[in-house]
């Protein structure tokens, strides 16, 4: 009988797990920087070096640098990732995670030096040191950024144009070279022009920048780039064009070497291209009542606008503060200007066939009151611009709407000094009306005198509403004889 042989089925094998390369990562975050520290410890710790993997000049904020898609590409499963420290692979806490997850979706491995993290054979108090670095490698990275914007405000306060603006010379400035901490000067040349520049856009009654370009020799900025009505245009804007610092839209200062425009100057181009960019036409030429005019329901000066197809107007459009708060515009208070005008033309030439204009001619004028009141007006316009310029910096309110309400803000404080102006020059000349004219003899100036002679100035108008039943401007205006 023979022997049998019991036949058993061989046991089942693990596939090996996959043998992978060494690579190793190294980043500065500056082209001046020099990684070969990093690259000698990943020497030393056994990696090859053809598979170090370097970057240089890229921050670690950055999820793709060019050397580390490169590593990303060549990973193979198996493979064990090893850097100097955590902050090398990056520096907020999502990307590290991602990275985490990454490895092992392909099966590797991430190896830390200085801070002994090996995830090849992870353990539980590994994890929990993994997960403590990357909050405060993110918050090493807040921290640098927080006292760098402290820095760079320390500077912009002590009036270095040059770290505000950042780049190259706005136009009307010039780069003078030398220190690494030189601050920009002007460029008379370019100065000078972009003044009369800004000068020819006040004197255009319709404020027409391309008008003024052309009327303008060609110039070209510290670059030698010629100048385009865009880059005119943008100059006028800017703030620093009238030396002044801002941080996040707010006027913090004025810069050393000062701007090729006055602060004036500049206020009321501001007013201007904000009045504008909201289909506004800003010009006293064709809103030269505004200033008399107030809402009934809040007190608000009414301004300028554009209504419907096209139509002029003159409307409560601007917030006003009770109480230390700021409140809406009120509603419906809106006038045709032609009609309003066209009232005030009826009222100020029956006036003129009066006794009482005689005898106005020949008084000094009674312009104490009216100077108050555009005293107070002043006072709180600035008020307002103080006002939003907080509101702001507080991010309570958007740099478009901030910039649009303190430019019109601004226009109306240069409307009311224009009127001190007048008010002045109407004192020197004993306030004399021109003898035997008409309301279409006399200039703008001159009927602003005339109404504030014939009515009680400021004139209020009351809220109405638009259609068939609408409420007359006759009756909605409140005109006071004197």
């Amino acid at each position: 009988m023979s022997a049998t042989r019991k036949m058993t089925a061989p046991a089942a094998t693990a596939s090996p797990a996959p043998v992978g390369v060494m690579r190793g990562y190294a980043r500065v975050s500056t082209v001046d920087q020099h990684p070969e520290v990093q690259i000698e410890r990943l020497i030393a710790a056994g990696i090859a070096a053809g598979q170090i993997y370097v970057d240089k000049g890229q921050s670690g904020s950055k999820a793709k640098r060019p050397a580390w898609d490169r590593l990303m590409n060549d990973m193979e499963p198996g493979d064990k990732i090893a850097a100097v420290r955590l902050d090398r692979i990056g520096r907020s806490v999502k990307n590290l995670y991602d990275t985490m997850e990454l490895f092992r979706s392909r099966g590797c491995y991430l190896w830390i030096l200085d801070q002994g993290i090996d995830t090849e054979q992870p353990t539980g108090m590994g994890k929990l040191f993994f997960g403590i670095l990357a909050v405060i490698a993110e918050f090493e990275r807040d921290l640098i950024i927080e006292r760098t914007v402290d820095a760079q405000a320390v500077v912009r306060l002590t009036g270095n144009m040059r770290r505000i603006a950042g780049g190259g010379p706005p136009l009307g400035f010039r780069d003078p070279g030398g220190a690494p901490d030189r601050d920009w000067v002007l460029d008379p040349r370019a100065a000078d022009w972009l003044a009369s520049g800004a000068r020819m856009v006040l004197d255009d009654p319709q404020h027409r920048v391309e008008t003024a370009f052309k009327a303008l020799p060609p110039m070209t900025d510290s670059t030698g780039t010629p100048v385009n009505v865009k880059m005119f245009r943008s100059a006028l804007k800017r703030a620093a064009s009238a030396g002044i610092i801002t941080v996040r839209d707010v006027e913090i200062g004025l810069a050393e070497c000062g701007g090729p425009l006055d602060e004036q100057t500049w206020k009321r181009l501001k007013g201007i291209f904000a009045a504008r960019s909201r289909g506004r036409t800003p010009s006293l030429v064709y809103y030269p009542f505004g200033p008399l005019l107030r809402c009934a329901k809040c007190g608000n000066t009414l301004t300028g606008e554009i209504g419907y197809k096209g139509r002029r107007m003159y409307g409560c459009r601007s917030p006003r503060k009770v109480n230390g708060t700021m409140l809406t515009p009120c509603r419906g208070v809106s006038v045709s200007a032609a009609a309003v005008e066209e009232l005030l033309r009826v009222t100020v030439e029956e006036w003129l066939r009066s006794p009482a204009a005689r005898a106005a001619a020949a008084e000094a004028p009674r312009a104490s009151g009216r100077r108050e009141e555009l005293e107070e007006l002043i006072a709180d316009q600035q008020d307002m611009i103080a006002e939003f310029a907080a509101q702001r910096l507080a991010r309570h309110m958007r740099a478009e709407k901030c910039a649009e309400l303190s430019g019109e803000a601004a226009a109306m404080i240069d409307a009311a000094r224009r009127e001190l102006d007048e008010l002045d020059a109407l004192e020197d000349d004993g306030g004399q009306l021109p003898a035997g004219e008409g309301w279409d003899d006399m200039t703008v100036p001159e009927r602003l005198r005339a109404v504030q002679r014939a009515v009680v100035t400021p004139i209020r108008v009351l809220p109405g509403t638009p259609g068939p039943k609408a409420v007359p401007t006759d009756e909605r205006l409140l005109i006071i004889p004197r």
